[in-house]
């Protein structure tokens, strides 16, 4: 399943990238002042630089005053006749109308890009059999050129027939959900990339080792060669837009699926499902990122004023945004345990922040979670949650 805590993973590199993209904005807005009043200079001449320069000043500190605030009686378009502060304003309101754009996009691409993880999951899952399944093909085509058998190394033999292997080529509900999926890998990459990976030392070493535990194989595939080998790195990345947000996520849930099965043993195969149930999750999805974009402003202040030892803007952005999500997270879902949420983003933090940040994370918001009980901002409700700190 893909549970919450991987929804959570995917609003948080979403809210990281629009910010970027806000951030990107608010640079072209200045530079868009600039060539306004460039363009004005090219036809009235250099004799008006200097009344231009200043004006173009007065424009950009305009914007960097007000850019937070458009008002919506500015100018819709720059022309020759608009004073620097109607220039300002008109930036600003483009400004807004841009990320409020970037905003719907990333939000929807958001949701789209979520449940395309199940496909790309079960494209991957393919590929570590395509590999596996090489060695027969390759052994095949040697015999034909060769036009004698060739006998296979043993080594490659326990790629072939890896138990978790033959498990997963054997599960009928992969190959359902394979058969329904309209891409297809390209054999001329997997031969290139088998050769490849066959040729790695470190992975022949286990493969030579009889003892080598199945799942170990399968690890390597996925941790040491899927996701480091630039040539398919570079071809995924082709394939998904989003590779480099999405590469974490489908790694955790390679490895947990064959993971599970090696602790479960008596258990089935199972796969990851996008979710128990997709419409509850993708509506708390939509809403965490919602809110935290509503909230933002008040948490930028309350975490600034907490943050005695460090000025906000040496926060890193990673961790600003775990601690506005894990707030909003707290005041928004009634039904979420305080305990539950900080636990969340602390985890979060030690997989995609520094080492020491879930600690500033934790003392943060243990402070202002305080902060909201006494002003009455949070209401859990449910049973076990009168306590929820503890």
């Amino acid at each position: 399943m893909l549970n919450r805590h991987l929804l959570r993973i995917k609003a948080m590199q979403t809210i990281y990238a629009y910010r970027q993209a806000r951030v990107a904005n608010y640079h072209l807005a200045l530079e868009q002042i600039a060539q306004h009043y460039a363009n004005i200079l090219m036809i009235i001449g250099k004799q008006s630089f200097s009344r231009l320069h200043q004006e173009e000043i007065e424009a950009k500190t305009f914007f960097e005053q007000f850019y937070k605030q458009p008002s919506y009686n500015a100018p819709l378009q720059l022309s020759m006749n608009l004073t620097p502060q109607e220039v300002g304003s008109a930036v600003v309101l483009a400004y807004h109308q841009k990320n409020q754009k970037d905003l719907q996009t990333f939000r929807t691409r958001m949701l789209k890009d979520t449940e395309m993880i199940f496909e790309r999951y079960i494209r991957l899952l393919k590929l570590i059999l395509m590999l596996a399944d090489f060695v027969a093909q390759e052994h095949q085509e040697r015999t034909e050129r060769l036009q004698r058998d060739v006998k296979i190394p043993e080594e490659l033999i326990r790629l072939m027939q890896n138990p978790l292997l033959e498990t997963l080529r054997n599960l009928q509900e992969f190959e359902i959900e394979w058969s329904k999926k309209k891409f297809i890998w390209d054999i001329n990459s997997i031969r290139t990339w088998y050769k490849i990976l066959i040729k790695e030392e470190e992975f022949r070493k286990l493969l030579r080792d009889a003892q080598t535990p199945p799942y170990e194989i399968v690890r390597y595939i996925i941790n040491q060669f899927i996701f480091k080998n630039e040539a398919i790195e570079t071809y995924l990345e082709e394939q998904d837009i989003n590779w480099s947000e999405n590469r974490h996520i489908l790694k955790s849930m390679l490895l947990k699926t064959f993971k599970e099965k090696v602790e479960n043993p008596d258990r089935e195969m199972r796969l990851y499902t996008l979710s128990k149930n997709w419409e509850d999750d993708g509506a708390f999805f939509l809403q965490l990122f919602d809110a935290v974009l509503a909230n933002e402003e008040e948490f930028e202040k309350r975490i600034a004023e907490k943050s005695k030892k460090w000025a906000y803007e040496r926060i890193a952005e990673i961790d600003k945004i775990l601690m506005h999500m894990a707030l909003s997270e707290i005041i928004t879902f009634p039904s979420i345990p305080v305990k539950v949420t900080i636990n969340e983003y602390i985890d979060i933090s030690k997989e995609y922040s520094t080492p020491k940040s879930w600690q500033f994370i934790n003392g943060i918001l243990d402070v202002i979670v305080d902060e909201l009980e006494k002003e009455g901002r949070i209401r859990k409700s449910g049973r076990g949650l009168i306590d929820n700190k503890s």
